[in-house]
């Protein structure tokens, strides 16, 4: 039986002792997720309406003038 210790990987400058295959699922599963959420904002304007348009909103809040250039 082969009982092998997680390897350590050094990322960014932390050690991360997970094996290097769950990285690499986390990172797609979140790329999926990042294509799931960017297609159905597009395609479906209810949620575009209910999620997206707040967050857009709250985008101008913070920062009015965008990266126009208008700034000081």
């Amino acid at each position: 039986m082969d009982r092998r210790r997680p390897q350590r990987r050094d990322r960014l400058g932390l050690t991360i002792p997970v094996p290097q295959s769950l990285i690499h699922m986390a990172l797609i599963l979140a790329a999926l997720t990042f294509m799931y959420v960017s297609a159905r904002s597009v395609a479906d304007d209810e949620f575009k309406s209910r999620f997206l348009d707040p967050l857009i909103e709250d985008l101008h809040l913070v920062a009015p003038n965008g990266y126009r250039g208008t700034g000081a």
